[in-house]
């Protein structure tokens, strides 16, 4: 994965409900601050996993997307295994 930050905020990207795909509150799932989930959400971007959806009205957040993708399913599988 090439960090730590990046394994948790995959994880909690993995989990999030498909809506709720912002800094903010994945930083609150993976338990770090929003500065740390930031430059991992663009690398996932660039990775092809996740879209960053346009902005609408007056909302500040930066929405992503989930792609279809096994990646999703092998960050859960791999979370889990660390996790005892």
């Amino acid at each position: 994965m090439g960090n730590q930050d990046r394994l948790l905020v995959a994880a909690a990207v993995a989990e999030a409900e498909a809506g709720a795909l912002y800094a903010q509150n994945l930083a609150a799932i993976a338990g770090i601050t929003d500065a740390r989930v930031g430059p991992q959400l663009v690398r996932l971007e660039q990775l092809g996993v996740l879209v960053r959806m346009p902005r609408t009205g007056g909302d500040r957040r930066v929405y992503y997307e989930r792609q279809n993708d096994a990646f999703w399913a092998a960050i859960t599988a791999l979370r889990d295994a660390l996790v005892v």
